[in-house]
């Protein structure tokens, strides 16, 4: 499937005869673990996320170093050969299915935002950011800029590591406690 992706193969138009075709399998292979494409796409965005998230361990870091890690974590899936821009493509097409779209946010998206969520909620408890600001807004001022980048602009550089670690100073610099 991700091959068909990458030559460009829109969601809706890739049939379950070109995925077993591309994978080598027969029909009833795929239907024995999945019961329809659609569900055998939001098990590869899962493992892709896994891939992600095993490099995204944000425990004992500290803030800065872990708000890094979220959106360098962010921007690797839009730049990696095996998704390349077809990813947002992909991501709108799945908007587009209800069923895979509720699952695509609750098992893969879900867990990230709680876990920028956490560490940004752990950093007010400590002190760090100011206490007055809601954590799901200072992860979208966090992450805007990555995925606008990654997604909305293609004429505009690549985020690349130096462009999340900026982001990631500009945003602290508004939101740090003066004394940090």
């Amino acid at each position: 499937m991700l091959r068909l992706l990458q030559r460009g193969t829109c969601l809706r138009a890739m049939s379950v005869e070109a995925v077993v075709g591309e994978a080598g399998v027969s029909k009833a292979t795929l239907y024995r673990r999945w019961p329809n494409k659609e569900a055998l796409l939001l098990h590869l965005l899962k493992c892709l996320q896994a891939e992600i998230d095993e490099d995204t361990d944000l425990t004992g870091l500290p803030l800065r170093e872990g708000l890094f890690r979220v959106l360098d974590s962010i921007r690797r899936p839009y730049l990696s050969e095996r998704s390349g821009s077809n990813l947002a493509v992909l991501i709108a097409e799945i908007r587009m299915l209800p069923e895979v779209n509720a699952a695509f946010l609750h098992t893969v998206i879900g867990p990230r935002r709680q876990a920028l969520h956490d560490l940004l909620a752990a950093a007010q408890r400590r002190g760090e950011i100011q206490a007055d600001l809601d954590p799901l807004l200072i992860g979208e001022l966090l992450i805007g800029p990555v995925l606008s980048r990654s997604v909305l602009h293609s004429d505009a550089p690549a985020p690349d590591a130096r462009f999340c670690r900026q982001v990631v100073g500009s945003v602290l610099d508004g939101i740090l406690t003066p004394s940090n």
